[in-house]
């Protein structure tokens, strides 16, 4: 790098910095972020939180009272960034505050009988089924057998072995802290092998059972309509029923490097809102403002009976705004669009931030296709622009580069073959999400009405299956990494933001 350019990037990080203190918003967005990351990996206590923001309202209230005009906005936006970074460690530790009942933990080891009602919808793990039950005391995670099968909202006696999460070693030799992920959902006990006894039913919440039955039903009439492995397949990318899918399907959408279309995402909310606002716009008498109320309500709903999964609920999140930006007739920038997100979510569950890899993966792809693949889209001219494969293609390279390091630090394996395949598989992917969705609806009403597009989603199903077992059978498909460290992780995304300001910088020039 000759001096010049070393200068002129200096000069552009400079520029980048500054945006800092022209934006208040963003700097203090950051500051709580950060608080809430340094005490996940510091693990402060709650008096120390106390003495942040004791100090940070100091800071500020002297930078009023003795700080002269010309010099205090400096100060004032120093004390509350310190205000913010405190208050991110404050709400990490009031999470983290949980002091689990003496009457489990004198039981631990041992066999007991608990009663409590199911809070979650139950998950399907191919050899048992995994309760979330709540007690008067405690949640606990529950693995029971296949049969007899409960439902959310059934009030409960297992019998089984009561044990406190603990940490495993994985197959790379990588320590999980199983303890940390579940203290993200409030649990910190788990029981195994347990033995259920339903006592009564209709004790969950009545607007969330309405909606798991009728995703329920929904789901039935997929399965009814569209053969296996499609219709598991079909669960997964629709409605994030992944659990079903089997392991080996499962690891061969790993090895290909395409397992990211069975979670969530956005285009499961455009689904939504599309089909509200076709619905409600052909009902000439109906406002504007009452269609996006209704747009914002279908979201919401959706949302819910999905199980409110990471990425779904940064997309529904994103989309209410983006509703909000409609009726209100502001400007939407999806750049603070995405940081307001991840704060709102920040704030709800702050263990989220750290302890849960989907979360991550979600606001890494966002980013990646927000700010990257802009950039890497100009580099593709060569690349037709017919059925969106410049777009696809661009979108594909920005997120499998950008979340690499964190899948390599995360998980240890490297698909060699994933852009190839998900350049095959993804235009596929909103046509079967689309088919299957008029499947799954009109099955609810008539058998006929849905076998047509039954068909359809069928093939696309089927499709997508095939290309993913040939592409998986190769033995150079992926290349195991036992082991990434963390630092090498943060690294490459400090790398990659020198790239982006080097790109950002040609690109003003």
């Amino acid at each position: 790098m000759s001096k010049e350019s070393l200068r002129m990037f200096l000069s552009n990080v400079v520029t980048q910095t500054s945006k800092f203190s022209r934006d208040p918003f963003l700097l203090i967005a950051l500051a709580f972020i950060f608080g809430v990351l340094s005490s996940s990996i510091i693990n402060f206590d709650l008096s120390f939180a106390w003495f942040l923001v004791l100090l940070s309202v100091v800071i500020f209230v002297y930078s009023l009272a003795f700080i002269e005009k010309s010099e205090r906005r400096l100060i004032i936006l120093f004390g509350i960034s310190a205000l913010a970074f405190s208050l991110g460690v404050f709400r990490f530790e009031i999470k983290d505050s949980h002091v689990p009942s003496e009457n489990f933990t004198s039981n631990v080891g041992q066999t007991v009988t608990l009663e409590g009602i199911i809070v979650e919808e139950p998950k399907y793990k191919n050899s048992y089924r995994e309760y979330v039950l709540k007690s008067a005391e405690e949640k606990i995670l529950v693995r029971a057998e296949v049969y007899p099968e409960f439902k959310y909202g059934d009030k409960l006696k297992f019998s089984g072995r009561l044990e406190r999460p603990k940490s495993f070693t994985d197959d790379r030799g990588q320590v999980f802290d199983y303890a940390k992920y579940l203290s993200k959902e409030d649990i910190y006990f788990t029981m195994s092998f347990a033995r259920g006894e339903l006592i009564d039913a209709g004790y969950g919440n009545w607007l969330k059972t309405k909606l798991l039955t009728f995703k329920s039903k929904f789901v039935n009439a997929i399965e009814k309509h569209i053969t296996e492995p499609a219709s598991s397949l079909l669960g997964g990318i629709l409605l994030g029923t992944e659990d079903s899918m089997g392991k080996d399907i499962e690891e061969m959408f790993r090895v290909t490097g395409i397992i990211h279309i069975v979670v969530l995402s956005g285009y499961n909310i455009t689904l939504v809102v599309d089909a509200i606002y076709w619905l409600l716009f052909r009902v000439r008498f109906l406002s504007r403002k009452v269609i996006l109320i209704s747009e914002a309500l279908g979201i919401f709903f959706f949302v819910l009976m999905v199980g409110g999964a990471p990425s779904v609920v940064r997309a529904g999140l994103m989309a209410m705004l983006v509703l909000l930006a409609r009726g209100t007739g502001r400007t939407y920038v999806v750049a603070r669009a995405l940081l307001i997100t991840a704060i709102a979510m920040v704030i709800w569950n702050p263990k989220v931030l750290v302890f849960d890899t989907g979360f991550q993966l979600s606001f890494l792809a966002t980013i990646a296709i927000i700010w990257i693949s802009p950039v890497v889209i100009e580099k593709l001219s060569w690349v037709t622009e017919k059925w969106g494969i410049r777009n696809i293609l661009a979108d594909t390279l920005s997120t499998q580069i950008f979340v690499l390091p964190l899948l390599l630090y995360k998980m240890g394996l490297l698909s060699i073959i994933s852009v190839l395949t998900n350049l095959l598989v993804l235009p596929a992917v909103p046509l079967a999400m689309f088919f299957g969705f008029l499947t799954g609806a009109l099955g609810l009403v008539s058998n006929w009405l849905a076998f047509p597009f039954a068909i359809v989603s069928q093939i696309l199903l089927n499709y997508i299956l095939k290309i993913v077992e040939i592409f998986s059978s190769f033995p150079f498909a992926a290349i195991s990494i036992p082991y990434f460290p963390l630092v090498l992780m943060w690294i490459c995304y400090l790398l990659f933001g020198v790239i982006f300001l080097r790109f950002s910088q040609k690109r003003v020039a």
